[in-house]
């Protein structure tokens, strides 16, 4: 079943895609699609992990605005890690703080699971799919982490253990 449905998605990016012949070649669908099978033939291949696959695949095609997602129901629950960031050098900075209440603006997060971030840029190169380090999203690879080293105003120092919030829904500034 998995195998059908990454064949299908594989067959309308290489046909019906806008950017199918700008970006021709660009993607390795073999190594997916092994991979979708080798899971399938153990028994172990999970909705949850199918769609981190996909997710992964369509990476390739370093287009912002594809995305494949479990519906559950009629609404998907997003999920955060009750803050966001920004990269500037080898440092992640709080810029804001909704549901994690220990953590506040200028927060610096040197590491997450004990990775520095300078390592996490360049294993997660193809996730942030920026050139300009101010521009990352870092939202998606903050909820693969458990930890984050941090240094508080005062110079302070504290591993804070992160967890995963429903998503509070943006509220425009200028509305």
């Amino acid at each position: 079943m998995y195998t059908n449905i990454f064949d299908e998605i594989t067959t309308i990016l290489h046909h019906d895609y806008a950017g199918c012949m700008d970006k021709m070649g660009w993607d390795d669908p073999a190594s997916f699609r092994s991979e979708i099978l080798s899971m399938e033939k153990q028994d172990n291949m999970t909705d949850e992990r199918f769609v981190d696959i996909i997710q992964d695949y369509l990476l390739d095609f370093k287009d912002l605005h594809m995305s494949f997602k479990l519906v559950q129901g009629q609404q998907q629950i997003m999920k955060d890690v009750g803050f966001s960031v920004r990269r500037y050098g080898d440092i992640l900075y709080v810029v804001e703080h909704n549901q994690e209440q220990k953590v506040k603006p200028g927060y610096k997060i040197v590491a997450l699971d004990g990775v520095d971030i300078a390592e996490l840029v360049q294993s997660n190169k193809r996730q942030l799919m920026e050139s300009k380090a101010e521009r990352e999203d870092w939202g998606p690879i903050l909820l693969q982490y458990d930890r984050a080293d941090i240094i508080d105003e005062s110079g302070s120092a504290f591993t804070l253990k992160l967890q995963k919030y429903e998503k509070s829904p943006h509220e425009p500034e200028y509305g």
